[in-house]
Protein backbone atom coordinates (compact mmCIF):
# COMPACT_ATOMS: atom_id res chain seq x y z
CA UNK A 1 0.00 0.00 0.00
CA UNK A 2 1.20 3.50 -0.82
CA UNK A 3 0.38 6.26 1.64
CA UNK A 4 0.85 10.00 1.28
CA UNK A 5 1.06 13.14 3.36
CA UNK A 6 -0.36 16.37 1.95
CA UNK A 7 1.52 19.62 2.35
CA UNK A 8 0.46 23.23 1.91
CA UNK A 9 3.45 24.96 0.32
CA UNK A 10 4.49 28.50 -0.57
CA UNK A 11 6.18 29.19 -3.90
CA UNK A 12 9.59 30.83 -3.35
CA UNK A 13 9.16 32.89 -6.53
CA UNK A 14 5.57 34.20 -6.57
CA UNK A 15 4.53 33.32 -2.96
CA UNK A 16 1.42 31.49 -4.17
CA UNK A 17 0.08 28.80 -1.85
CA UNK A 18 -0.64 25.33 -3.23
CA UNK A 19 -0.98 21.70 -2.22
CA UNK A 20 1.41 18.85 -2.91
CA UNK A 21 1.69 15.20 -1.88
CA UNK A 22 4.79 13.52 -0.48
CA UNK A 23 5.16 9.75 -0.19
CA UNK A 24 4.97 8.46 3.38
CA UNK A 25 5.41 4.77 2.53
CA UNK A 26 5.38 2.38 -0.41
CA UNK A 27 6.52 -1.12 -1.33
CA UNK A 28 7.60 -3.20 -4.33
CA UNK A 29 4.99 -5.98 -4.15
CA UNK A 30 4.18 -7.13 -7.72
CA UNK A 31 6.62 -4.57 -9.11
CA UNK A 32 8.46 -4.87 -12.43
CA UNK A 33 12.18 -4.08 -12.71
CA UNK A 34 13.84 -3.00 -15.96
CA UNK A 35 17.43 -3.08 -17.13
CA UNK A 36 17.74 0.71 -16.89
CA UNK A 37 16.84 0.62 -13.18
CA UNK A 38 13.26 1.83 -13.59
CA UNK A 39 10.67 0.20 -11.33
CA UNK A 40 6.92 0.21 -11.80
CA UNK A 41 4.38 -1.37 -9.49
CA UNK A 42 0.86 -0.93 -8.14
CA UNK A 43 2.17 0.12 -4.72
CA UNK A 44 5.50 1.66 -5.76
CA UNK A 45 5.91 5.44 -5.84
CA UNK A 46 9.31 6.93 -5.12
CA UNK A 47 7.90 10.45 -5.25
CA UNK A 48 9.78 13.34 -6.82
CA UNK A 49 11.96 16.00 -5.14
CA UNK A 50 11.03 18.54 -7.83
CA UNK A 51 7.69 20.29 -8.28
CA UNK A 52 6.21 22.99 -10.47
CA UNK A 53 4.26 25.90 -9.01
CA UNK A 54 0.73 25.86 -10.50
CA UNK A 55 0.69 29.68 -10.63
CA UNK A 56 4.03 30.88 -12.03
CA UNK A 57 4.99 27.52 -13.59
CA UNK A 58 8.52 27.64 -12.25
CA UNK A 59 10.16 24.41 -11.08
CA UNK A 60 11.84 24.07 -7.70
CA UNK A 61 13.59 21.41 -5.65
CA UNK A 62 11.28 20.63 -2.74
CA UNK A 63 14.01 21.44 -0.22
CA UNK A 64 13.85 25.08 -1.30
CA UNK A 65 10.06 25.36 -0.94
CA UNK A 66 8.57 26.48 2.36
CA UNK A 67 6.07 24.10 3.97
CA UNK A 68 3.26 25.98 5.68
CA UNK A 69 1.53 22.97 7.19
CA UNK A 70 0.86 19.25 6.78
CA UNK A 71 -2.56 17.71 6.14
CA UNK A 72 -3.36 14.02 6.58
CA UNK A 73 -5.08 12.36 3.61
CA UNK A 74 -8.15 11.57 5.66
CA UNK A 75 -8.49 15.21 6.71
CA UNK A 76 -8.27 16.74 3.23
CA UNK A 77 -11.97 16.46 2.38
CA UNK A 78 -12.85 18.30 5.62
CA UNK A 79 -10.23 21.04 5.22
CA UNK A 80 -12.09 23.91 3.56
CA UNK A 81 -9.00 26.06 2.97
CA UNK A 82 -6.88 23.24 1.61
CA UNK A 83 -9.58 22.15 -0.86
CA UNK A 84 -9.59 25.58 -2.51
CA UNK A 85 -5.86 25.58 -3.26
CA UNK A 86 -4.42 24.42 -6.60
CA UNK A 87 -2.17 21.37 -6.77
CA UNK A 88 1.51 21.38 -7.63
CA UNK A 89 2.40 19.82 -10.95
CA UNK A 90 4.62 16.75 -10.51
CA UNK A 91 4.05 15.42 -14.03
CA UNK A 92 7.35 16.86 -15.19
CA UNK A 93 9.29 16.42 -18.44
CA UNK A 94 12.78 15.60 -17.31
CA UNK A 95 14.18 16.13 -20.80
CA UNK A 96 13.23 19.79 -20.45
CA UNK A 97 14.92 19.95 -17.07
CA UNK A 98 18.07 18.56 -18.69
CA UNK A 99 17.88 21.26 -21.36
CA UNK A 100 17.47 23.90 -18.64
CA UNK A 101 20.33 22.52 -16.54
CA UNK A 102 17.98 22.52 -13.56
CA UNK A 103 20.53 21.44 -10.94
CA UNK A 104 23.05 22.92 -8.54
CA UNK A 105 24.83 19.75 -7.40
CA UNK A 106 26.16 16.63 -9.08
CA UNK A 107 23.60 14.53 -7.19
CA UNK A 108 20.77 16.68 -8.57
CA UNK A 109 22.19 16.44 -12.09
CA UNK A 110 22.41 12.67 -11.81
CA UNK A 111 18.82 12.46 -10.55
CA UNK A 112 17.46 14.50 -13.46
CA UNK A 113 19.57 12.78 -16.13
CA UNK A 114 18.56 9.34 -14.83
CA UNK A 115 14.84 10.23 -14.94
CA UNK A 116 15.25 11.71 -18.41
CA UNK A 117 16.76 8.38 -19.48
CA UNK A 118 13.84 6.45 -18.00
CA UNK A 119 11.47 8.88 -19.68
CA UNK A 120 13.07 8.25 -23.08
CA UNK A 121 12.70 4.49 -22.57
CA UNK A 122 9.04 4.46 -21.54
CA UNK A 123 7.67 3.98 -25.07
CA UNK A 124 9.84 0.87 -25.52
CA UNK A 125 9.08 -0.97 -22.29
CA UNK A 126 6.02 -2.89 -23.46
CA UNK A 127 5.50 -1.93 -27.10
CA UNK A 128 7.91 -4.36 -28.71
CA UNK A 129 6.71 -3.27 -32.15
CA UNK A 130 8.22 0.21 -31.64
CA UNK A 131 11.77 0.27 -33.07
CA UNK A 132 14.38 1.21 -30.47
CA UNK A 133 15.80 4.49 -31.69
CA UNK A 134 17.06 7.07 -29.20
CA UNK A 135 17.23 10.66 -30.41
CA UNK A 136 20.43 12.69 -30.48
CA UNK A 137 19.63 14.58 -27.26
CA UNK A 138 18.77 11.30 -25.53
CA UNK A 139 22.09 9.76 -26.58
CA UNK A 140 23.94 12.88 -25.40
CA UNK A 141 22.20 12.62 -22.03
CA UNK A 142 23.43 9.04 -21.62
CA UNK A 143 26.99 10.07 -22.42
CA UNK A 144 26.80 12.78 -19.74
CA UNK A 145 25.22 10.39 -17.24
CA UNK A 146 28.07 7.92 -17.75
CA UNK A 147 30.50 10.54 -16.48
CA UNK A 148 28.55 10.90 -13.23
CA UNK A 149 28.77 7.21 -12.28
CA UNK A 150 31.32 5.83 -9.81
CA UNK A 151 33.24 3.01 -11.55
CA UNK A 152 34.06 1.23 -8.27
CA UNK A 153 30.43 1.10 -7.14
CA UNK A 154 28.75 -2.20 -8.05
CA UNK A 155 25.35 -0.72 -8.89
CA UNK A 156 26.90 2.13 -10.84
CA UNK A 157 28.99 -0.38 -12.80
CA UNK A 158 25.81 -2.22 -13.78
CA UNK A 159 24.15 1.07 -14.76
CA UNK A 160 27.18 2.00 -16.85
CA UNK A 161 27.06 -1.37 -18.62
CA UNK A 162 23.38 -0.87 -19.44
CA UNK A 163 24.04 2.62 -20.78
CA UNK A 164 26.83 1.25 -22.99
CA UNK A 165 24.44 -1.42 -24.28
CA UNK A 166 21.72 1.10 -25.11
CA UNK A 167 24.32 3.28 -26.84
CA UNK A 168 25.13 0.29 -29.04
CA UNK A 169 28.63 -0.25 -27.63
CA UNK A 170 28.08 -3.90 -26.89
CA UNK A 171 31.75 -4.87 -26.43
CA UNK A 172 32.13 -2.02 -23.95
CA UNK A 173 29.04 -3.25 -22.12
CA UNK A 174 30.54 -6.73 -21.81
CA UNK A 175 33.84 -5.34 -20.55
CA UNK A 176 32.02 -3.36 -17.87
CA UNK A 177 30.24 -6.54 -16.79
CA UNK A 178 33.53 -8.46 -16.45
CA UNK A 179 33.74 -7.98 -12.70
CA UNK A 180 32.26 -9.29 -9.47
CA UNK A 181 28.87 -7.85 -8.58
CA UNK A 182 27.11 -7.70 -5.24
CA UNK A 183 24.97 -10.79 -4.83
CA UNK A 184 21.64 -8.98 -5.24
CA UNK A 185 22.81 -7.54 -8.60
CA UNK A 186 24.20 -10.72 -10.16
CA UNK A 187 20.96 -11.85 -11.80
CA UNK A 188 20.42 -8.43 -13.41
CA UNK A 189 24.06 -8.32 -14.57
CA UNK A 190 23.69 -11.78 -16.11
CA UNK A 191 20.55 -10.73 -18.00
CA UNK A 192 22.17 -7.54 -19.31
CA UNK A 193 25.17 -9.61 -20.38
CA UNK A 194 22.95 -12.01 -22.36
CA UNK A 195 21.14 -9.12 -24.05
CA UNK A 196 24.50 -7.68 -25.15
CA UNK A 197 25.61 -11.05 -26.48
CA UNK A 198 22.35 -11.26 -28.40
CA UNK A 199 23.09 -7.87 -29.99
CA UNK A 200 20.12 -6.14 -28.33
CA UNK A 201 20.16 -2.43 -27.40
CA UNK A 202 16.55 -2.27 -26.25
CA UNK A 203 15.57 -1.68 -22.61
CA UNK A 204 14.17 -4.93 -21.25
CA UNK A 205 12.19 -6.29 -18.35
CA UNK A 206 14.21 -8.21 -15.78
CA UNK A 207 12.98 -11.54 -14.43
CA UNK A 208 13.47 -12.94 -10.92
CA UNK A 209 14.84 -9.63 -9.66
CA UNK A 210 13.47 -7.73 -6.70
CA UNK A 211 15.91 -5.63 -4.75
Amino acid sequence: MTSYVLQVLECPACQAHFVSMSVASHNTFDAIWYTDGFIEGPMFDEGCPILECPECRQCFWCESVRTLRFVQEAEYSRDAECKTLPWANRDLRFASLVDDGHWETEAQERYIRTRAWWESNHSYRREQSVPFNLAGNELANLEKLLLLLAPNDSRDALTAAEISRELGRLDECLRRLDRDFDEHLRSAASQVRQLARDGSRRVARLVDVGS
